[in-house]
């Protein structure tokens, strides 16, 4: 379906493309709401933020702080559980009009978009360990290169060229490995200015996290796909399970230290 926001507001004339076939509250949505005179990445963020929200009308959409109807069009952050219901939204999205002019960032984990061989062949506390070690030393060559590019050595305009490439996390992973430049970290570095964030669940339920992306959730549209697993990922994230070896390798140690304070006192 293509239209074009249609009556009397700033919006008239401007192309959208809904995702399916707009519901009578979309096309009052299109219609009713106009879009401030923001330059024309900020026009398509908008027209985005109609196309991708569905079942809303439009006084809440008019209320948003600092947003639609403001100075500031907000952020458009997009969860959902796997990577791989990430993927598919960003194949449709690749697919509109909104494509060429919206800066668009996939976050993932060191496992998923990691280039480093030693680094990669880790896995969780000691993948992170190695990580920050190697970027402490500067022995991280693709991350040592990212540092240059952020610096503003970047005569070749490779971190603006990925800043606006529409990929998920393998493609981005792909693009900036070919480009010599450490996928994980240049993902961290384009949060704070991305129109459009991708990021699973727990990401955004971490408080760390949060933490981290305060300033962006200030002004952010934060949807929540299958919003009904929400629940489930807050049970993992605060349950922890051990397993039969773990148990017995911790018996050991236990041993182990009790032999050697009895040595001690002896």
């Amino acid at each position: 379906v293509h239209a074009a926001a249609a009556g009397p507001g700033p919006g008239a004339g401007v192309p959208v493309r809904p995702p399916l076939n707009s519901s009578a509250s979309q096309r009052r949505l299109l219609d009713e709401v106009g879009v401030e005179d923001l330059g024309q990445a900020a026009r398509l963020r908008q027209e985005l933020l109609r196309a991708i929200t569905t079942a809303v009308d439009a006084p809440w959409v008019a209320q948003l702080g600092g947003g639609i109807g403001g100075s500031s069009p907000p952020t458009i952050i997009y969860c959902s559980r796997t990577h791989s219901q990430l993927s598919q939204v960003v194949r449709e999205l690749k697919a509109t009009i909104y494509a060429d002019s919206l800066s668009v960032v996939t976050l993932g984990s060191r496992a998923q978009s990691c280039i480093d061989p030693e680094v990669k062949a880790a896995a969780g506390a000691m993948q992170v360990h190695m990580c920050n070690a190697k970027m402490n030393r500067q022995s991280c060559q693709p991350y040592v290169r990212l540092r240059r590019l952020i610096a503003g050595q970047d005569p070749e305009g490779v971190r603006a060229e990925l800043k606006n490439t529409v990929a998920d996390i393998e493609d981005f992973a792909g693009l900036s490995a070919a480009r010599g430049v450490c996928p994980y970290h240049l993902s961290r570095s384009l949060r704070d200015t991305a129109d459009v964030i991708f990021m699973p669940y727990n990401y955004l339920l971490d408080p760390a996290f949060r933490e981290q992306m305060k300033n962006v959730l200030k002004n952010a549209v934060v949807i929540v796909d299958e919003a009904h697993n929400v629940a489930s990922t807050c049970e993992e994230a605060a349950s922890h399970s051990l397993s039969a070896y773990q148990v017995g390798q911790a018996i050991g140690e236990l041993d182990m230290a009790r032999e050697l304070m009895r040595h001690s006192v002896g």
